[in-house]
């Protein structure tokens, strides 16, 4: 079969929704960025308070630092760590599921259109 050169309205339509889902997917590739960042640092926290001799850590509570004890700011921490821990694995499923899709999409596209499409995005 001859690869199409016009582009019919259920074509456009699978193009707009591949054009969305690589939006969603860089949204996703973000957040997940910055969910790793978070644990990080509270991984780096619990090390901190771990080596601090000091009876009473400073916490940050919006613009003010209030002076807690070590064992109240581990438990923030961990509860923090763990609300982070769950959105991340929220966002790897959907981007896992994103990607799933793209794939779909992408292979639909170049069946109808063959080298007529370019939907190879380079990751700089």
């Amino acid at each position: 079969m001859e690869p199409k050169t016009s582009v019919s309205a259920e074509d456009q339509q699978k193009i707009n929704t591949f054009a969305r889902l690589y939006d969603r997917e860089r949204q996703l590739e973000m957040e997940t960025k910055s969910l790793k960042n978070q644990i990080g640092g509270f991984n780096d926290a619990e090390m901190d308070i771990l080596e601090a001799d000091d009876e009473k850590i400073p916490v940050k509570f919006g613009q003010i630092f209030i002076a807690t004890k070590a064992d109240v700011v581990s438990e923030l921490i961990e509860k923090r760590k763990g609300e982070a821990e769950v959105k991340l694995h929220q966002c790897e499923e959907a981007l896992s599921q994103t990607k799933k899709q793209m794939d779909a999409l992408r292979k639909e596209l170049y069946k109808t259109f063959g080298d007529n499409i370019s939907l190879e995005i380079d990751k700089d």
